[in-house]
């Protein structure tokens, strides 16, 4: 059963990156299914899916099945999916004359959704619909990224049988008009107006306009925020600014990006945090730490998580298997292989349940 619950998670581990919404309804798990709180703790959406994401633009993206259990292993089985509206009224992607076999969340007023290939040398293809349920650009390409400050990246991949001719990214608007033309080799969302690209193997940043703003020479990077972006170079981590310069020494082991200011940062096997002029602010002591948000970020120690706040104190003791970041003051936290919702008081919103 351990393999069915890590997959009835996949989609909640990305909490972090979806909104919550105006609404505040929060995914929970209630006998094997994820249904919805509010935000005082009231199921408003009853248990129907084996995975879930959050809401976005009035909608969550969600997958109901089966688990079929038999000698060896216990298999999971997607019959539908869909999105349900904050009414819980639910809208399978496959009820339309095109039939989609899967989608992503809603972004900027737009999910991406996949069309599937028909016969043997046909391929999947990614589209965008509106929130309507409406096509708006055509499934055409290879892979799609989600819409991020009104552009997303695609994916142009030619091929002869099953040789390669061409794969090349670029940027279409929200009405699925290239605007960034397509000519790199990978491509990134758009974070505080710039997205990461790579040309000849080596990672930079272009502006809307797709013009390149920061050379094209590291390893890996990560996103805008704060005005910097983690980018690594000969293995070490540090931080370039948006004037292709760089602001925060390359000497880290490892470097996410800022949130509320603080940066993740490692150094041997310890994690710590620095602010924007690269002043070691929480010294590296954290075997496992995540981002803040809302003021409190979860940490590892004693082989428990807690919350620590800005000066690296726990505030909420570690006491728990697991905890997720807080959006608008509740977090998923996990015990004993059950998953529930606390307060800034570390007071059960929701109770743990499986």
């Amino acid at each position: 059963m351990k393999k069915i619950k890590l997959i009835s998670l996949f989609l909640i581990l990305a909490i972090g990156s979806i909104s919550f919404g105006q609404n505040n309804y929060y995914p929970v798990l209630k006998n094997g299914l994820w249904g919805f709180m509010d935000y005082s703790g009231n199921l408003v959406i009853q248990p129907l899916s084996l995975q879930t994401a959050n809401f976005s633009d009035g909608f969550a993206y969600i997958k109901k099945g089966k688990i079929v259990h038999d000698l060896t292993e216990s298999r999971v089985f997607f019959l539908q999916k869909g999105f349900i509206n904050t009414n819980g009224k639910f809208r399978g992607i496959s009820d339309s004359i095109l039939r989609y076999d899967d989608a992503g969340p809603f972004c900027d007023g737009r999910a991406r959704v996949r069309l599937p290939g028909r016969g043997i040398f046909s391929n999947t293809k990614w589209g965008f619909i509106d929130t309507n349920m409406q096509q708006v650009v055509k499934p055409q390409f290879t892979e799609v990224g989600n819409f991020s400050e009104g552009l997303a990246w695609v994916e142009e991949k030619i091929t002869f049988l099953f040789i390669v001719i061409s794969d090349t990214y670029g940027y279409i608007d929200r009405n699925g008009k290239m605007v960034i033309e397509s000519k790199f080799q990978s491509a990134g969302n758009f974070f505080d107006g710039l997205a990461n690209i790579t040309l000849n193997g080596k990672k930079g940043f272009i502006n809307k306009k797709g013009e390149i703003v920061i050379n094209p020479r590291f390893e890996t990077v990560g996103f805008f925020s704060h005005s910097l972006a983690p980018v690594r170079l000969n293995d070490k981590w540090g931080f370039v600014n948006s004037k292709d310069s760089i602001a925060i020494p390359i000497i880290f082991d490892q470097a996410l990006s800022f949130s509320e200011g603080l940066a993740l940062v490692k150094q041997g096997n310890k994690w710590g945090f620095i602010d924007t002029t690269g002043k070691m602010i929480i010294s590296p002591r954290f075997i496992d730490v995540a981002n803040f948000a809302e003021g409190l970020a979860p940490a590892f120690d004693n082989d428990r998580w807690g919350y620590i706040d800005a000066t690296g104190t726990f505030v909420i003791p570690p006491k728990y298997d697991y905890a997720f970041g807080f959006h608008n003051d509740r977090a998923m936290v996990k015990v004993d292989d059950k998953f529930g919702y606390i307060n800034r008081k570390d007071e059960f919103v929701w109770e743990p349940t499986n």
